[in-house]
């Protein structure tokens, strides 16, 4: 897998995006067939040192769930799960905006 694409707006070689680079890897293996998976990252030596950090560090989890949290407590009201204060707060303490 290379590690940079084509950006035709930009005109230039473009590095993919971390959240692209790890569903690739992800797909190096079919699900109930296979019992492992290998993923090659063929990139340029300065490279090499970003790839096995970010390979090998623990990926940072922000949530964002503070920008549509209304939506969010809507829609779970709505289905029924949110009937109360208590189940609202029960809900906020299973996400990673609590946490």
């Amino acid at each position: 897998m290379g590690t940079q694409y084509y950006d035709g707006r930009e005109n230039a070689q473009t590095d993919y995006p971390v959240t692209d680079s790890l569903q690739m890897m992800g797909h190096a293996s079919r699900p109930l067939v296979d019992n492992s998976g290998k993923c090659v990252i063929l990139c340029h030596a300065p490279r090499k040192e970003y790839y096995k950090k970010f390979l090998y560090e623990a990926f940072p989890v922000e949530s964002h769930l503070h920008h549509f949290l209304h939506d969010n407590l809507n829609a779970e009201i709505v289905a029924g799960i949110i009937e109360n204060k208590q189940d609202a707060v029960d809900y906020l303490t299973w996400t990673f905006m609590y946490r």
